[in-house]
């Protein structure tokens, strides 16, 4: 008689950044990923993360990982074993306003898109050169956002920044980054099921 398998005893959830990732060597620690193996064994594991865990830049992550759900950029979007539970665009008139403030104020908003190609306010090019020095960035123009599917953006910038957004959008919450140098940008409104 063939055994049936084992139920998992428990969901267990992780960020990628500062918790299972190491920002000084931008490697998942042995020791995380021992630990990963063990709570397999009788537990479902989540990724619940600021990144879309789809990007280049985070696919291979996600694929050490290997997660049984992934919870992506913020909350936006939930995708289980394969299968896509919940989804939810910007509402384009919010997303208009906002690219309508950064352009005006010199605020940098935007998105990364697969092949490293970002789509920003032109002001992040001052923000990279501040921070690196240079900008070297592939950018397409921030009012194509408004003919894609967007989820969350991207402030590049400090506190302050963030907090001037919040003060003029209550509607979204800023989240600052591990190194203070930009913000994601998330609807706080209950998001709508997609159709």
């Amino acid at each position: 008689m063939a055994q049936k398998p084992s139920k998992k005893k428990r969901i267990v959830s992780f960020d990628l950044d500062m918790t299972l990732l190491d920002h000084k060597t931008w490697k998942i620690p042995d020791s995380a990923m021992k630990a990963l193996e063990l709570l397999r064994k009788d537990s479902v594991i989540v990724i619940g993360s600021g990144r879309n865990m789809d990007h280049d830049m985070s696919v291979v992550y996600r694929d050490m990982i290997m997660p049984d759900a992934v919870i992506h950029m913020n909350g936006t979007r939930v995708v289980a074993e394969g299968n896509v539970l919940f989804e939810h665009l910007m509402d384009k008139d919010q997303l208009r306003a906002l690219l309508e403030y950064g352009d005006t104020h010199g605020i940098s908003l935007g998105v990364s898109r697969r092949e490293r190609i970002i789509i920003y306010t032109r002001s992040v090019v001052r923000m990279d050169r501040l921070r690196w020095g240079v900008s070297e960035r592939n950018f397409m123009d921030g009012w194509e956002l408004m003919d894609m599917p967007v989820r969350t953006l991207v402030y590049i910038g400090g506190p302050e920044g963030a907090r001037e957004l919040e003060d003029h959008f209550p509607e979204f919450k800023f989240p600052m980054f591990s190194g203070n140098m930009g913000a994601d940008v998330v609807e706080r409104r209950p998001p709508r099921q997609r159709d």
